[in-house]
């Protein structure tokens, strides 16, 4: 949907949306745009030239994770192979630590030492790059790969001239010095949103470009109630991602998790969130919340 058709739709959405109210519960039932089922919001926080990344997980199903700490100097190899059956092959360059879903070396997100952070949000306009001479990664172990063997935003665009991706879903990504990238995959090719294509750093489970639109029309009426789950949590971290200023190390942890509370996932639908991850770049640590714990 191109700009001038997306504002349109808000605007007749706007006017004609009202909110029923599930039985016993306060949050609003989405209306007007498609609401996947898994849900994810994650935002960069530039802390005087270093990234402070925050991201949730939202699912329904999957309640439960598992945390790896990946070592550096380890050699790889992809599971799936090109047509000329030529696996990728790799050796981590970083250590990392991963948040995974399925196992290891098929990572959700996660922070490696040289601060690269990254997170995985599903997308259903995806369309993944067609075969071609690359051997594919899956989307969990593309995301490992990126861990070990990037540093810089640009670092992860360049590697797609090496493997090419298998996804389903969308990502942020951010770097130890504040620099951040969306990245998507769309009619078969790289989408990036990096520089001044970012205006916010923060990503839902929509379009960069969709989610945007929204954000800059509404911004300014302060409400957004009355839109699906996916940009009510943009507009909100977006809101908040665009206000913060610098602070110390601890403060900017702090506000990180404030915002992720304020976009879980049980506040606007049924999917909630499981856990909360906040990477401090500068100083190299990772900080995790659980539903349980």
């Amino acid at each position: 949907m191109n700009r001038a058709g997306l504002l349109s739709t808000v605007v007749s959405i706007l006017a004609t949306a009202s909110l029923a109210v599930n039985a016993g519960e306060s949050r609003p039932v989405s209306v007007g745009f498609h609401d996947p089922v898994e849900h994810c919001t994650a935002f960069v926080l530039d802390n005087d030239g270093h990234g402070v990344f925050g991201a949730n997980f939202d699912h329904t199903l999957t309640d439960e994770g598992l945390v790896f700490v990946n070592r550096k100097g380890v050699v790889k190899s992809s599971v799936n192979t090109n047509a000329a059956q030529r696996h990728a092959q790799w050796t981590s360059r970083y250590a990392s630590v991963s948040f995974n879903l399925v196992g290891y070396e098929y990572a959700w997100g996660g922070m490696n030492e040289a601060g690269l952070s990254v997170s995985t949000m599903s997308l259903d306009e995806t369309r993944q790059p067609p075969p071609d001479d690359r051997p594919p990664l899956d989307n969990g172990e593309w995301v490992q790969y990126i861990l070990d063997t990037c540093a810089t935003v640009e670092d992860i665009v360049a590697s797609q001239t090496e493997v090419r991706t298998l996804t389903v879903d969308h990502y942020l990504v951010g770097d130890r010095f504040g620099n951040a990238a969306t990245i998507e995959f769309l009619d078969g090719r790289m989408v990036v949103h990096s520089g001044s294509g970012l205006p916010v750093a923060a990503l839902t489970n929509n379009t960069y470009e969709d989610l945007l639109g929204i954000w800059e029309w509404l911004r300014a009426h302060g409400n957004y109630g009355g839109l699906a789950s996916s940009f009510q949590r943009f507009c909100l971290a977006a809101d908040r991602a665009d206000r913060f200023q610098p602070t110390t190390d601890a403060e900017a942890v702090g506000y990180a998790f404030d915002t992720l509370d304020e976009v879980r996932g049980e506040r606007f639908s049924a999917s909630p969130t499981n856990w909360s991850l906040v990477f401090d770049t500068e100083n190299l640590r990772a900080y995790y919340r659980t539903r349980r714990n």
